[in-house]
């Protein structure tokens, strides 16, 4: 009888012991089972929160509300500098409308003032750029290497090459480079790669651009740094470019 008893009671232990590893297994499944749902609940929940905060159109679009029809002028002051070479004084000409295609919200065209090549100065069409951010006041817009269709970004400035140009000419290396200044034409160096930053309020502007590009005459790269500021201003229109 204690012989047998004890074979009952142990089939007994085993079977307890059997039914806690089930018991634990099916535990484990469902918690498994349920950590997943939540789990791809907190990543939905994140993916939403960041699409919320992308660039919204529409949202974007209050900075022309006040009269969309007629693209706003802004005057802005340019300095900088271009490799080792320093400005300041240099202005151009930003026109903010809305985009023809409506692909992007906006169309951002900066030019140089008072003459298209004005020296120190750039021009921008974002329409041919990639406008990378927008919202709020603020906009981005990047040059990326494109070998299908090249970006209508460009600066100008004085090559170095020019200042050296006429030594045998003038004696005295001040009045050289006055009488270069003077006479010479700036260098158009069209973008290869740059970035340019806008923070628009109503009437003012402000904001960053750089542009880098080969120069021909130079035959180097060189790249166009500007910090810029301005404020809103109306029937201004830049001079054709001069050529001598």
């Amino acid at each position: 009888m204690v012989e047998v008893y004890a074979t009952c009671a142990s089939g007994k232990n085993s079977h307890l012991r059997w039914s806690v590893v089930f018991t634990w297994f099916i535990y484990g499944r469902v918690v498994l089972y349920w950590g997943t749902i939540f789990r791809w609940m907190y990543v939905s929940a994140i993916c939403l929160g960041a699409a919320a905060s992308l660039p919204s159109p529409l949202f974007a679009q209050y900075l022309l509300d006040d009269n969309a029809s007629v693209p706003k002028q802004y005057l802005v002051v340019l300095s900088g500098n271009v490799t080792k070479e320093k400005f300041g004084g240099s202005q151009c000409l930003l026109f903010l409308s809305h985009s023809a295609d409506r692909v992007e919200p906006y169309q951002v065209v900066i030019l140089p003032f008072p003459q298209r090549n004005s020296r120190n100065c750039f021009f921008w069409d974002s329409a041919t750029s990639a406008m990378t951010y927008y919202y709020a006041d603020e906009i981005v817009c990047e040059v990326k290497r494109s070998y299908i269709k090249p970006p209508n970004v460009n600066f100008f400035y004085l090559s170095p090459k020019l200042l050296k140009s006429s030594e045998s000419s003038i004696q005295h290396k001040d009045e050289e480079k006055k009488h270069i200044l003077k006479v010479a034409l700036p260098t158009k160096v069209l973008a290869q790669a740059g970035k340019l930053v806008l923070r628009i309020s109503s009437n003012r502007v402000s904001g960053s651009v750089w542009i880098k590009g080969y120069d021909k005459i130079q035959h180097a790269y060189v790249q166009y740094n500007a910090q810029f500021q301005g404020k809103r201003t109306y029937n201004l229109d830049s001079r054709k470019p001069i050529y001598k």
